[in-house]
């Protein structure tokens, strides 16, 4: 089969103190992620941080590669857009809602920032051969199912969602252990916002197929957009036992660890393992090491997590507050 759609969400809402101390904020920000030829990008993950770096909100792009955030207060934000699982490079902008909000007297806003990403080189490097074997799962899937899911394929890469879901429940309907099938529909009601419905649908597919890491991963994510952590952490934890090479995977479960303050050692170990990986964003696991470390009072980690996330954050346009933030953390660490 071909290479599965991957994944390209997963860190459900981690609301920072200072994000919500102020509950009116009315602001909002919205803007367009575009690929070179200026067509929208579809199921980019894009996050917003605040000063400290702590996720604040993130949000997908949908066809027309749209994101929005709203309800956010004044003050200074770190717009990240992460195109996981492609060939596009990403992009950080730091952007000050405070000052817009002073000129305009107080009132709320919609603020537009639209990003235009350009190509890089693939990364991503096959699984060794030994495990891919291993993890090799063969069906002998009816000719009428193998039919629809080929169909479903071409109509996703002509963007015919609607059609192509009904393609992959016929062929599930067909013969409902199809793996391939269960996976891929997931994986596309997952990115449409649709986790109570994917949730079942990966039961289904890891039942199908007790190798099949992608569909572990599916799952935890769904569960972890439901809010539902304590069933989010054994799926994630079982997609990078199968697969210790996906690097997205570590990602997602140190997130998920570090909502948790019993479980932020665990999550500083995952995030170290996720950095040691390629393909991977590199400035994201160093600004959540930064956060972790900055709620243990581990100050000297977290300025020198800050120091590695300014020197890979290579579309930073502002670094001077992150500075200020690593220079605080000096001082802090050696009790001044």
């Amino acid at each position: 089969m071909t290479s599965l759609k991957r994944i390209i969400f997963f860190l459900s809402l981690l609301l920072s103190f200072a994000a919500i101390a102020d509950a009116q904020g009315r602001n909002s920000i919205e803007g367009r992620v575009v690929g070179p030829d200026g067509q929208g990008v579809l199921d980019v993950r894009v996050i917003l941080k605040n000063t400290n770096l702590t996720d604040v909100g993130q949000d997908i792009t949908d066809s027309q590669g749209n994101y929005r955030f709203q309800n956010l207060s004044d003050g200074v934000y770190y717009i990240e857009v992460l195109p996981l699982g492609t060939a596009l490079e990403g992009k950080t902008l730091r952007v000050d809602l405070a000052s817009f909000s002073r000129r305009a007297g107080g009132s709320s806003e919609i603020y537009r920032f639209d990003f235009q990403l350009h190509p890089i080189r693939p990364v991503e490097k096959p699984l060794p051969k030994k495990l891919a074997e291993a993890l090799a799962f063969v069906q002998d899937v009816p000719p009428t199912a193998r039919q629809k899911y080929k169909d479903a394929q071409k109509l996703l890469e002509k963007n015919k969602k609607e059609e192509a879901w009904a393609a992959l429940r016929d062929s599930i309907e067909i013969f409902p252990d199809y793996y391939d099938a269960l996976d891929l529909l997931g994986t596309e009601y997952l990115g449409a916002g649709h986790s109570n419905v994917a949730v079942p649908i990966f039961q289904q597919a890891v039942e199908a197929n007790a190798k099949g890491w992608h569909s572990f991963y599916g799952l935890g994510s769904a569960y972890s957009l439901l809010n539902m952590r304590k069933d989010a952490l054994p799926p994630l934890k079982k997609a990078i036992e199968l697969n210790p090479y996906y690097a997205e995977g570590y990602l997602r479960l140190g997130a998920e660890l570090a909502k948790e303050e019993g479980s932020y050692d665990e999550a500083v170990v995952i995030y170290e393992k996720a950095i040691k990986l390629e393909p991977i964003q590199a400035a994201e696991p160093y600004a959540a090491l930064a956060s972790i470390y900055s709620k243990q009072k581990k100050y000297k980690e977290a300025a020198d997590a800050l120091e590695t996330y300014l020197k890979n954050a290579v579309d930073l346009k502002n670094p001077e507050p992150i500075k200020e933030k690593i220079k605080e953390f000096r001082k802090k660490a050696a009790g001044t």
